[in-house]
């Protein structure tokens, strides 16, 4: 148990670092959402990556930050400063006890990680291959989104909204009354919206991002990232099926519908429906007039409000 006692200077690092990540990560958010006032919405690509970036950096600082503050040197390790009240005895306990609750924390959300993977993954076991019509169908629409990779359709009676998932052996999961209740127009808006979040490596990036809610459940700024990533995302595969030609009515009804019908994988997979009612709303406001999308006072002002 000695590498848990206060003592131990990597505890303390941690306590230190997870401390200061909430400033960094308020300080990096705040400069995103400066970034975004000079993006207009209409660019869903570049505010996408723009966010990706900002995860990223934020990620490496706080990396960085925490070998600044441990760094082992010959079995031993060394930490600065460890006069005034950063090595007090008081402020030690405080990192010890910071380091502690995250460590108890991350071990919660991991075993919700754990449980959300394992309900996604008895979905797509219990799913069956389309057949017919439908798989050659499918099959045309994987063609028409430019993708060659080896790629699954699965029909299943326990999914509530289409989604991407797999890393190694990818597949779209489609809900059984969705072949049944959409008309075949809006069916192909929604499976070209899947194929694009495939052909754009979502599937790769979803689990990094993940990744980083788990790392950082406790840090407000990374959770509005991370939202801001997968509403981007969203959009930006929405801006490529209308580049497809799909009808923007059809499409934008067929994710209403699918909407009120979803309390199923959420976040944990990229979905059509994304997650929130209200981003919905705002993606079919884009959908239906996407020249009226402007940065409007209330964003500038939360901008600047978040930044100082």
């Amino acid at each position: 148990m000695e590498i848990l006692e206060s003592s131990s200077t990597w505890i303390i690092a941690l306590g230190k670092t997870l401390l200061n990540s909430l400033w960094l990560g308020l300080l990096l958010l705040s400069l995103l959402k400066l970034l975004y006032l000079g993006i207009p919405q209409r660019f869903a690509a570049s505010r996408y990556q723009a966010a990706i970036l900002t995860l990223l950096i934020f990620a490496i600082l706080t990396g960085g930050l925490f070998l600044l503050l441990y760094t082992p040197v010959h079995g031993e390790a060394f930490y600065a400063p460890t006069e005034g009240l950063d090595g007090s005895s008081g402020a030690m306990r405080l990192y010890h006890i910071i380091s502690l609750s995250y460590l108890a924390g991350i071990s919660i959300f991991f075993i919700k990680t754990l449980a959300g993977l394992g309900k996604i993954r008895s979905i797509r076991l219990g799913a069956k291959p389309l057949r017919g019509s439908w798989a050659k169908l499918f099959e045309e629409f994987k063609i028409k989104a430019g993708i060659k990779s080896a790629l699954e359709f699965l029909e299943s009676e326990g999914a509530v909204t289409p989604f991407l998932t797999g890393i190694l052996k990818p597949a779209i999961v489609v809900p059984a009354s969705m072949l049944t209740q959409l008309s075949l127009n809006e069916i192909e808006s929604i499976i070209m919206h899947e194929l694009y979040h495939l052909k754009r490596l979502d599937h790769l990036v979803n689990p990094i991002q993940r990744l980083m809610e788990l790392l950082f459940f406790f840090n407000p700024a990374v959770w509005i990232l991370s939202g801001m990533i997968s509403n981007e995302r969203e959009k930006r595969c929405d801006d490529m099926v209308l580049r497809g030609n799909s009808d923007p009515l059809d499409y934008a009804r067929a994710l209403l519908h699918l909407s009120i019908q979803q309390s199923g994988p959420g976040t944990l997979v990229p979905a059509a429906t994304g997650s929130g009612k209200g981003e919905l709303k705002n993606r079919i406001e884009r959908i239906l007039k996407p020249n009226t999308m402007k940065i409007n006072y209330r964003e500038k002002t939360n901008a600047l409000l978040i930044f100082l």
